[in-house]
């Protein structure tokens, strides 16, 4: 969903000011990613706010276990996947890694080593979409970036090829729906790290963000088993007798107006401080700070734009050092494809036994059970 802010210039409460933007916009301000947050601090500037305003933020009492990065191509905010060692304690609110892949929660002011994770969210904000009519055509591109990691790429040099079966004099053409073209591209990737670097430092998991979103990049996520495999093979290759690493996991009480299950947070560091239950945004420090509700202020609202969809198919070949099954391979071929597409946001459509590539003999066979079930 691509979000546009809009600065509201009167001082309301935050229930009054929820109510002005659901009549006016969709919603309070919603910013549910890094992307959303750059948005929001260019659009404030532009209007020369320099008052703290309310945004959608309000605490609700109900926890619920989240990562650090907000939405992002893989996934929404809330923790769907775990491997936890044992019951979360219920005094603690963050999360860390053993060298054994288990997750153990901890007091979030405790120090720790931690990894950061490059490449979890969209670097393209503010994107323009331009809808192509059903004839027209635009040419093939060609794609030869390297996917950044901090390690030695295992997979540097293997070719993939996107085949174009309808496409007429090497030109890319659109249907109504469906647009089939040809993309030649070479994947640099560290397969199963998807830019991870353990930082040996210790620090707080609040401080050990702030270091991580510094540098570019955020607290790891880990949404899957295979990502919680590579995380794990990660630490135990660069310091296996660590007892805990910090990544991206922790618990708050803070909901969106709009019910969105984004899990961005970008709190102040004294923040909250239990002195409100609704959040605003301070433009000159471009953090969030809690307050009262009652008080009266000026507010953020967001409306969602409409975003039309077009269905790719493409066909892909590689040399054995890949898997299309591994999702740091997909994100890399994803991230790729991207920088050349600035027109539009791509991501993977997954398929409905959760998988995005199959192989050419698997669809073979299921199309020909189908025809022998119709016999």
């Amino acid at each position: 969903m691509h979000r546009d802010y809009y600065v509201i210039n009167e001082a309301k409460s935050w229930d009054q000011a929820q109510s002005y933007c659901r009549e006016n916009y969709t919603d309070l301000a919603t910013i549910g990613s890094h992307d959303d947050m750059k948005r929001l601090v260019a659009v404030t500037e532009a209007r020369g706010l320099t008052r703290q305003s309310w945004i959608g933020l309000r605490e609700t009492g109900v926890g619920s276990w989240l990562w650090s990065a907000g939405e992002a191509q893989i996934g929404h905010g809330l923790a769907e996947y775990t491997n936890w060692a044992g019951s979360p304690d219920s005094s603690h609110n963050c999360g860390g890694m053993r060298a054994d892949g288990k997750w153990l929660s901890a007091l979030c002011e405790t120090t720790l080593p931690f990894v950061c994770q490059e490449g979890i969210y969209s670097q393209n904000a503010c994107i323009t979409k331009k809808r192509l009519s059903q004839n027209e055509t635009t040419p093939a591109r060609n794609v030869h970036n390297s996917h950044t990691a901090h390690h030695d790429p295992l997979a540097a040099g293997a070719l993939s090829s996107l085949n174009q079966p309808a496409a007429v004099n090497g030109r890319e053409q659109l249907s109504s729906n469906l647009l089939i073209f040809t993309i030649p591209f070479t994947i640099f990737t560290d397969v199963g790290s998807g830019g991870l670097t353990l930082i040996l430092e210790e620090k707080s998991w609040r401080e050990a963000q702030e270091y991580c979103r510094l540098n570019d990049a955020d607290l790891a996520n880990v949404r899957s088993q295979f990502e919680n495999q590579a995380l794990q093979q990660m630490i135990n290759e660069n310091a296996s007798s660590l007892s805990l690493v910090w990544i991206g996991l922790f618990r708050d009480e803070w909901e969106w107006s709009d019910h969105s299950n984004s899990s961005l947070r970008y709190w102040e560091k004294s923040q909250p401080n239990n002195d409100g239950h609704c959040a605003l945004y301070s433009p000159s420090q471009k953090k969030w700070f809690d307050r009262g509700c009652t008080s009266e202020r000026s507010f953020i609202c967001y409306k969602a734009r409409e975003e039309r969809k077009w269905i790719v198919r493409m066909e892909m070949k590689s040399n054995a050092f890949l898997k299309f099954s591994d999702s740091v391979v997909s994100k890399a071929i994803l991230n790729q494809i991207q920088q050349k597409f600035e027109v539009i946001m791509l991501k993977w459509r997954v398929q409905p036994d959760g998988r995005i590539f199959h192989k050419k003999e698997e669809k073979k066979k299921i199309n020909e059970a189908c025809l022998n079930n119709l016999k």
